[in-house]
């Protein structure tokens, strides 16, 4: 199961007329790169990625996303935020959690949208090693 949520800090002084050209800055809070995590259902833990990060922008932030990638570059996971993020200069917090039962490395993509179209975007990889259930042997 996946968890996702973003929240962020009101803005009401944005000015349409005041064009910016800078993409919004990205901080990730969590997984680090490179972090190992374990298939789900397994002994070992953890069993899952918390993807955690904060956006600022000088303008508003209008979107969001967390995209993650297989090793065969194919989209396992994606979740957006739009109406949260619609009068926000400053989201407090993009989270999301993603477990699965397949090993690999995965690529998690942050992705953020201003409302003039800056974008920017910020990866991680991580690895999923395979986890045997409780009371599983080799044979």
């Amino acid at each position: 199961m996946n968890s996702c949520s973003l929240t962020g800090t009101e803005d009401n002084s944005e000015n349409p007329e005041n064009l910016e050209e800078e993409a919004p800055v990205i901080s990730i809070v969590s997984p680090n790169e490179g972090l190992v995590f374990y298939t789900e259902g397994g002994a070992d833990t953890p069993d899952r990625v918390v993807c955690n990060a904060s956006v600022s922008d000088a303008s508003t932030v209008k979107k969001g996303s967390i995209t993650i990638y297989n090793t065969g570059k194919e989209v396992v996971y994606y979740y957006e935020e739009l109406a949260s993020l619609l009068t926000s200069k400053n989201v407090d917090g993009a989270y999301s959690t993603f477990k699965t039962l397949q090993d690999g490395t995965y690529e998690i993509e942050f992705r953020f949208e201003d409302v003039h179209g800056n974008v920017a975007i910020e990866k991680r990889n991580v690895t999923c090693v395979y986890s045997k259930l409780e009371g599983e042997t080799d044979n």
